[in-house]
């Protein structure tokens, strides 16, 4: 599992946390891929109950209103620790971002940053290629 503050694999902006060597368990499932909740938030929050942390932060969500993410977690079977394979709670990567964004941790705060930074990138490229379509 990667340090909490090594978000990203050196010398580039992919986020470690969808890597192979994250430590976050990974499963394909109807062509798209999957990720362990409690993972994310165990690596994020730096809890070592992440669990718990989980479902602490699924009730926080719900309370706020954001029903879409708690509506996204599904389940499926990942490895577990014991080497068994059990059901876990999995979100796609749309949802993850989201489960990202809504975890109030210090360790989460560079890859907020960095999100944030990739949308501003985004809306800029857009915005430049409307522009120009418009020349």
């Amino acid at each position: 599992m990667p340090k909490q503050n090594q978000l990203f694999t050196p010398n580039t902006d992919d986020f470690i946390l969808f890597n192979e060597t994250s430590g976050i368990r990974k499963q394909r499932h109807n062509d798209e891929r999957y990720f362990s909740v409690v993972d994310i938030v165990g690596i994020l929050s730096g809890s070592d109950r992440a669990r718990k942390y989980r479902n602490d932060l699924k009730v926080k969500l719900i309370q706020e209103g954001f029903f879409e993410v708690s509506g996204k977690i599904g389940q499926l079977k990942m490895l577990a620790p014991d080497g068994k394979f059990r059901l876990t709670d999995a979100v796609n990567t749309k949802a993850a971002l989201r489960i990202i964004q809504s975890i109030p941790s210090p360790n989460a705060e560079p890859l907020k940053r960095r999100l944030a930074g990739l949308g501003s990138e985004k809306q800029k490229e857009r915005r430049e290629a409307k522009k120009n379509r418009g020349r």
